[in-house]
């Protein structure tokens, strides 16, 4: 029966990629309000609206309606033709996923946190050293923030202006333990207080205007809900260099019409110094499938970042395709299976422009991909004839029974020199 849906779903999809025109797909996300939106922006000759109310009205409410004005402002939609366009789009696309290759490895990992969700492997040998934690978008546990507390003898800042009070384990002495109902990025209402990383390090600090040490000396974690992308993009690379490791939970990533922007971010976080040491997919959201079906990845994808200065010598920082699966990896919903692991393209691997870009599986993916690889068009036209000869079978089924068994008849009588029936039997 799953089997039958799955193929119905597919069908209908790849029929209404082959023959209707694209169709955007839409999100529900809290908005960003980026300022290179604001140069776009065209006021009276009064010049800024008088009041803030007036000047968000002026800001996309949404974050679907920020990318697409941040979208506008990036290369690709400079191209004259839709083939140029979609080309650029699925290079887009591969360039993103070529960044999220891990590239370092650690000598032995660690999980820190939570059992499911909360919980992120990071490399062992360079988990002390640590001056500080800062933990953004905790939802009332923060048991990886705590661990590296414990660990490293070290505070904890905590972040999270969604859901209040801090997370301290029950049980558990969190005296190092600080909470600030506060959120990372930019400003996006007037209820809620969001800083950029900078202004958070700058106000919440032990460091006292103390250098950074070799390789960084402080943690990070970040799981915000898809305000990751803008947080990154805007972050000093001073204040990046001086992590020691990073874990990241990036959303959203099967929205391909925003993989020009999401680049940017995860080029800004290498470009700091830093390279991917293992990915996980979190399996509260599904698998996403790119181009032919050949690379797939996590649309909610939880990500380990090493500073390159801390890496010990002679480590082998060789780029993987793909992320084996730990023991320390667990599932973030601990009542669904764990999604594939993922496959991402190499130096020379392109991805070829499609009707159907992007699809989401949680089971049966390589099914799917074997769907998108025969192609939208075969493969909607076959479904249809299907449908169609089936059809045809249970509208006219009774008729060509009777008429099958009267061709028979005939056939037997012209043979025998017999009679039939009227009934069609032989006499």
């Amino acid at each position: 029966m799953f089997l039958f849906s799955a193929s119905l779903r597919f069908g209908l999809l790849a029929f209404a990629a082959a023959f209707a025109p694209e169709k955007k797909v839409t999100i529900e996300q809290d908005s960003l309000a980026n300022l290179r939106v604001l140069k776009n922006l065209t006021f009276g000759s009064s010049g800024l609206p008088p009041n803030l109310a007036q000047l968000h009205d002026k800001i996309p409410k949404g974050l679907l309606g920020f990318l697409k004005k941040e979208d506008k402002l990036h290369s690709h939609n400079k191209a004259t033709t839709k083939e140029q366009h979609a080309e650029k789009r699925a290079a887009f696309t591969t360039e993103l996923l070529r960044l999220f290759r891990p590239c370092a490895n650690c000598s032995r990992y660690q999980r820190y946190g939570s059992a499911h969700d909360g919980g992120y492997v990071m490399c062992e040998e360079l988990a002390r050293g640590a001056k500080a934690i800062y933990s953004f978008g905790i939802n009332g546990n923060d048991d990886w923030g705590a661990a590296l507390s414990r660990a490293n003898d070290a505070p904890v800042y905590q972040f999270d202006c969604y859901h209040k009070g801090n997370a301290c384990p029950a049980g558990q002495s969190c005296d190092n333990f600080h909470f600030f109902p506060e959120c990372l990025g930019l400003a996006q209402d007037d209820t809620h207080v969001f800083r950029s990383l900078q202004e958070h390090l700058e106000r919440h600090s032990p460091l006292n205007g103390q250098p950074p040490s070799r390789g960084g000396d402080l943690f990070l974690k970040v799981d915000v809900e898809g305000k990751e992308w803008n947080a990154f993009t805007d972050a000093r690379l001073k204040d990046l260099r001086r992590m020691r490791q990073m874990v990241v939970e990036f959303h959203s990533i099967s929205h391909d019409e925003f993989h020009d922007s999401y680049t940017h971010a995860i080029r800004r976080i290498l470009k700091a110094g830093f390279v991917v040491a293992h990915i996980h997919g979190n399996n509260w959201g599904p698998m996403a499938l790119f181009g032919d079906g050949r690379f797939k990845l996590a649309d909610n994808v939880e990500v380990t970042f090493v500073n390159k200065l801390a890496l010990p010598p002679g480590v082998d920082t060789t780029c993987r395709n793909t992320q084996v699966k730990l023991d320390e990896d667990a599932v973030g919903n601990p009542f669904n299976f764990d999604l594939p692991i993922p496959v991402l393209p190499g130096e020379n691997d392109t991805i070829t422009p499609s009707h159907i870009r992007v699809l989401t599986c949680r089971w049966w993916c390589g099914a799917y991909a074997h769907a998108m690889h025969i192609g939208p068009f075969v493969l909607g036209s076959a479904f249809m004839l299907t449908w169609i000869l089936m059809l045809m079978c249970l509208l006219v089924g009774p008729s060509t029974v009777e008429l099958g068994k009267s061709f028979g008849c005939m056939k037997g009588a012209s043979e025998q020199r017999e009679p039939c029936s009227a009934d069609g039997d032989d006499i």
